[in-house]
């Protein structure tokens, strides 16, 4: 039911959060075979919940890369029983996927290897350190696993500047936010 969750902009304390917890992969950590290796692997013991945090910008509103990595992640066919994937996007002037339009935020499941959209909310500003860490805070509680992931999917600014330029706003997570 889309109406019990903790929306992301809520008033969340990350007091339980802390360095053992969140784990930060490069972008291109789960490419369609490392997901395969990484999450399905029987091996593991453990739940795991993989927080994608999806700046669309130029990369999907000029050339679909968005698209494109929500067709890889989908044919990775992870397990989704023992792992959650969740995704927030935003970011971007327009969207090449049918599912998703450039004038809201939302919340994405990747389950039974299929997209679904959890909740839909008014456009967030991407560049806006409170909306990615209402983002971890959110999956933080809502996902109740052994370890957490996140991954930044955008242009990367070098440690200078910063981290995905939010087309709609035109601002960035710059390091100190970060």
């Amino acid at each position: 039911d889309n109406n019990t969750h903790t929306p992301p902009d809520s008033d969340i304390q990350s007091d339980n959060i802390n360095a053992n917890t969140v784990a930060v992969y490069p972008s291109n950590y789960l490419s369609e075979k490392n997901a395969n290796n990484y999450i399905n692997n029987d091996t593991n013991t453990y739940s795991h919940t993989i927080m994608i945090y999806m700046v669309g910008s130029d990369l999907e509103s000029q050339y679909g890369n968005a698209t494109i990595d929500f067709t890889e992640m989908l044919s990775a066919c992870p397990d989704t029983n023992k792992h959650n994937i969740a995704i927030f996007t935003g970011g971007a002037t327009d969207w090449q996927i049918s599912e998703i339009d450039a004038s809201h935020s939302y919340l994405l499941e990747i389950a039974n290897s299929d997209l679904k959209i959890k909740d839909t909310y008014d456009l967030y500003n991407m560049g806006d350190p409170n909306t990615l860490s209402n983002f971890i805070n959110y999956c933080y509680n809502e996902y109740d696993t052994d370890k957490y992931s996140l991954i930044l999917w955008n242009h990367g600014a070098g440690p200078v500047v910063g981290f995905g330029l939010d087309e709609n706003y035109t601002d960035i997570l710059t390091v100190l936010e970060l």
